[in-house]
């Protein structure tokens, strides 16, 4: 099928805090506990130290298409090294970001130091990622689409980049999600041969790494501009809704706004 056209958009934020359905969390250990102080690097502060783990990677020469970009995501690292919660600063927009929350999730530190005592702290990850359209092996051992690391990722540590503290509230003590990424969603021929316009709702949950979850369709344009808007809203990423200084996911709703030029 050919697409023709772009579409503007329009996201609604409507709902409240969830908790489920966020298939990246890190595990919790429970070392960073509410309330408890979370350190900024400083003079006073021992840096944390990656503890180097070899990601497995690809030398395939067949590879359908090359991928190279950063993603940079704030993080909490608890006393112990395990990183208890991250989300997106800066996204590639593509198959990166996703590999880029899985390599954070089973990434390990030797913890920072305060006057000899490990101590939880917040610090940015730039992480910068090759890699390569090839076949990988699913759940049942079948051979489908997928990537896979061409080299190992580069992790480079800064300073925590705080996210805005005047971003509007979904609900009491949660600040809405903030899209850094919206790509438009298309047209159909079919769409533009009936001069259709519309606005097609879309809810989904945006999880605590900002990641659009289990996109559906709330108000349908038929048309097959339902799947355009459910594919568009598949690639948004988000910095995610806040709840005291931490990322939470919420549910929301996007009207995908379908207008023939």
């Amino acid at each position: 099928m050919r697409f023709l056209g772009p579409a503007a958009l329009t996201l609604v934020i409507s709902a409240i805090p969830v908790i489920s359905q966020q298939p990246f969390q890190p595990p919790v250990t429970g070392v960073v506990s509410p309330g408890q102080h979370v350190y900024d690097l400083g003079s006073d502060i021992a840096a944390p130290e990656l503890i180097p783990a070899s990601q497995p990677t690809t030398d395939d020469q067949s590879c359908r298409q090359h991928l190279h970009g950063k993603v940079t995501l704030n993080m909490v690292l608890d006393s112990k090294g395990v990183p208890q919660s991250f989300y997106f600063i800066e996204v590639s927009g593509n198959v990166l970001d996703e590999l880029a929350v899985v390599i954070v999730t089973g990434d390990r530190f030797k913890p920072a130091m305060r006057d000899g005592v490990p101590v939880p702290v917040r610090q940015s990850i730039e992480i910068v990622l090759r890699a390569c359209g090839t076949t990988i092996a699913d759940i049942s051992g079948k051979q489908v689409p997928g990537f896979r690391l061409e080299s190992q990722p580069s992790q480079t540590f800064r300073s925590f980049r705080a996210p805005p503290s005047n971003m509007p509230l979904v609900s009491k003590g949660v600040t809405a999600p903030f899209p850094l990424l919206t790509p438009i969603a298309m047209y159909t021929d079919e769409a533009r041969r009936e001069k259709v316009n519309g606005t097609c709702q879309v809810g989904l949950i945006v999880d605590a790494h900002g990641m659009p979850q289990n996109p559906r369709v709330l108000r349908s344009l038929g048309y097959g501009l339902d799947d355009m808007a459910i594919e568009a809203v598949e690639r948004y990423r988000f910095r995610p809704a806040m709840r005291q200084d931490q990322p939470v996911a919420v549910m929301m709703s996007v009207d995908v706004n379908f207008r023939l030029r």
